[in-house]
């Protein structure tokens, strides 16, 4: 046989390899033979499962329970909140910008630096 196969008390099974390992989160109470055949098998139907590896645990997914649904905000009210913010920085930059002239004109005349 190939390196692709193992044969383990005179059964063939597929070596396993580490690129192509799947997992799969199977509802609580559901049996896992049952689920493999009817949600797996049809896609996969070479897969196989090494169920000395299965792990019981169970998955708080909370996002479907807290998450609260909030509508995007329009393309309009994007736009005028952008121009508003624009205006007000631009208003902003007017008002550091005289500060500074005013400033550097006081300190090159020799008076004091303190801000009006």
């Amino acid at each position: 046989m190939a390196d692709h196969f193992v044969d383990v008390n005179k059964m063939i099974y597929p070596k396993p390899g580490n690129s192509v390992r799947e997992y799969e989160r199977i509802p609580l109470g559901a049996d896992i033979d049952q689920y493999c055949q009817r949600e797996v098998k049809p896609h996969l139907p070479n897969s196989w499962m090494a169920r000395s590896k299965d792990k019981t645990g169970y998955e708080i997914n909370f996002t479907k329970y807290l998450y609260k649904y909030k509508p995007l905000r329009s393309v309009e009210e994007i736009t005028k909140d952008m121009l508003d913010q624009k205006k007000e920085d631009e208003g902003t930059y007017q008002e550091m910008s005289s500060l500074i002239w005013s400033v550097a004109d006081d300190v090159l005349r020799g008076q004091s630096c303190s801000p009006k």
